[in-house]
């Protein structure tokens, strides 16, 4: 493999078939409220006698966005493009 090659990587879940595809959808929950409950429910489904994998699909990752004044992070003698340092 030529140096910086990632892998190989090997697919051994290929056997594995789904019986059941079960989709959740809220109105009034946020996306951490329903995925804490999508696990509760994995854990749970997990439990039942022949269920050897439960998958998680679609979950929305947790984004976290911070807005800031450069004009008040100016008046505090913090610098925007060297975080402070």
């Amino acid at each position: 493999m030529p140096q910086g090659a990632i892998g190989p990587f090997f697919n051994d879940d290929f056997g594995d078939v789904y019986g059941v595809i079960y989709a959740l959808t809220s109105d009034g929950f946020t996306y951490r409220e329903l995925r804490d409950q999508a696990e509760f429910i994995r854990a749970e489904l997990l439990r039942v006698s022949n269920v050897g994998k439960v998958d998680l699909i679609g979950v929305q990752d947790e984004v976290i966005y911070i807005d800031f004044s450069l004009r008040q992070m100016a008046g505090l003698g913090i610098d925007a493009g060297t975080g402070g340092r």
